[in-house]
């Protein structure tokens, strides 16, 4: 049986398993956690589905551009990518000559994947706007969710990428309410003389904040619990700067995650792991799985029971397998997977 966290619940007897995907300095990992203890499996997230587990990348390919005052100018951009086989051939902008794009992966599960995406770069004419013949500077931050199975179209090129799902889509209209009225309670409650304001019809297309945007959303880990957060863009001439605004939306992920409920409240956790990032508590209640700054540490009945270094490890997909058969399959499968 495999249980993905739209329906993590206790089935029985046997030994509870966490399948921990996890944010690095240098990419994501995948760690198993049992009772006895965790154990990193290898580079990139191991994803259970119903076709099989996938094994999700975070691939940062370098290139160079022509800058026609500098000669060659080196780019990035991060792009995610499940196999098997090869990344596509990166889809270059042509008339761009430097650009640097990070992904930051925040949620996975065998469906969907949530990340953040922030660009910035430069480029010439016949892409500078009213037929500029000289660079003009761009940024432009993204909070977008997607199925897993167009992982590999994840391309910042809007013509070419994957299409961000609407949060009704998957977390139903009152999600989508809940969006809505957060973001307008943000824009209502900017400062009159602040460096930032709402749009007008007025101010469009130039220098002020978007209202919420329904494919401007994604889920993000915050003391112990899976939040949802959104993104108002900001509408800035070319060469601004990025400047825009996330914020908290007060609507229940448990479609996606299933119920949250801690039993004690996460100051005593904090308390008793002093730095703690993250908390995941077998849905049986057999161990508790702690994420510090250097290391994951397993509890037993209030107490620690191992510890394995882990720096900089921050949780984006955890799943749980609560009979010893899917537990076994599972560390079996995702560790093939993994395999250089």
């Amino acid at each position: 049986m495999m249980l993905s966290l739209m329906a993590a619940a206790w089935l029985g007897a046997g030994p509870e398993a966490l399948l921990l995907g996890v944010r690095e300095k240098n990419g994501l990992a995948t760690y198993f956690v049992t009772s006895e203890g965790a154990t990193r499996l290898g580079n990139g997230l191991a994803v259970p589905s119903k076709e099989g587990f996938a094994k999700l990348q975070l691939i940062r390919t370098r290139f160079l551009q022509e800058d026609p005052d500098e000669g060659q100018v080196r780019s990035f951009r991060d792009r995610l990518f499940t196999g098997p086989g090869k990344p596509a051939r990166l889809q270059e902008v042509s008339c761009s000559v430097k650009e640097e794009t990070v992904l930051t992966p925040l949620f996975v599960n065998a469906d969907w994947i949530s990340y953040e995406r922030h660009s910035v770069g430069a480029f010439y004419s016949p892409c500078g706007p009213q037929g500029r013949s000289y660079p003009a500077g761009w940024a432009e931050e993204g909070l977008e969710t997607i199925p897993l199975h167009e992982a590999n179209l994840s391309d910042p090129i809007p013509s070419k990428g994957a299409r961000p799902i609407g949060i009704a889509a998957v977390l139903g209209s009152s999600a989508a309410a809940a969006l809505t009225s957060a973001g307008n309670l943000v824009l209502k409650r900017l400062p009159p003389e602040g460096p930032l304001k709402a749009c007008k019809p007025k101010d469009l297309p130039l220098g002020c904040l978007g209202e919420p945007f329904p494919y401007s959303w994604a889920l993000i880990r915050r003391a112990g619990r899976w939040q949802v957060r959104g993104l108002l863009n900001y509408l800035g001439d070319i060469g601004s700067g990025d400047k825009s605004v996330l914020y908290d939306v007060p609507a229940d992920p448990a479609p996606l995650v299933g119920p949250q409920t801690l039993p004690r409240d996460w100051s005593g956790y904090r308390k008793e792991s002093p730095g703690l990032v993250d908390l995941f508590i077998a849905p049986g209640g057999s161990f508790e799985t702690r994420i510090l700054p250097k290391r994951i540490e397993v509890w037993l009945d209030g107490k620690r029971s191992s510890s394995l270094e882990a720096p900089g490890a921050v949780p984006i997909m955890a799943l749980w397998a609560t009979d010893p058969r899917t537990a076994d399959q599972w560390r079996s499968e995702a560790t093939r997977i993994l395999a250089p």
